[in-house]
């Protein structure tokens, strides 16, 4: 099994022309979709022939879930966070819309991806495009915004830190309290 790593800020190559379709304001994927596959040349692999895929994706508010569009050339099984999550089949010049269960998912760019992809029943090249959807704006919106703030750390609101010590302040009040 060949064994490729990438980030998703930096996609190994460009999408091909015939792939365009994920470029489609339809399809939600926000700019250029990630890319990877098991050669540069896009050549046929045999049936049996394993690729093992593996990228970093961001969510900032991993209780909404995450959407997760994907286009593939060959059979792909997926991990998310080291968890096997499901399969999908081949489906060159379409998509599947996939939503990433909330419980799978870490706050902030801690968040693994791994395919697994493989011919089954045919040779083919070997590619895989994908993007993420999420929308924050309502998870990111915390209440009387000054005395709160949204923590991307922890991917929760909190408490701007506006007393001294022993004093502190504890959200949603954000009011100082004596510990």
């Amino acid at each position: 099994m060949k064994s490729l790593t990438s980030s998703a800020a930096k996609s190994a190559m460009s999408t091909p022309k015939s792939w365009d379709f994920l470029r489609s304001p339809n399809t939600l994927i926000k700019g250029s979709p990630n890319w990877i596959a098991a050669s540069t040349d896009f050549r046929v692999w045999p049936i049996g022939k394993v690729f093992y895929f593996k990228s970093c994706f961001c969510s900032f508010c991993p209780k909404r879930g995450i959407t997760l569009y994907i286009s593939s050339t060959s059979y792909v099984s997926i991990k998310i966070n080291g968890v096997w999550w499901l399969s999908i089949i081949p489906n060159w010049g379409g998509f599947h819309t996939l939503n990433i269960p909330a419980n799978m998912l870490n706050c902030g760019c801690k968040n693994i991806i791994e395919f697994y992809a493989f011919n089954f029943g045919f040779p083919s090249p070997i590619a895989i495009s994908w993007g993420f959807y999420q929308n924050c704006w309502s998870a990111m919106n915390c209440p009387n915004l000054g005395a709160t703030f949204y923590n991307l750390d922890t991917c929760s609101c909190e408490c701007a830190g506006t007393c001294n010590l022993p004093l502190v302040s504890y959200y949603p009040t954000c009011a100082c309290m004596c510990p």
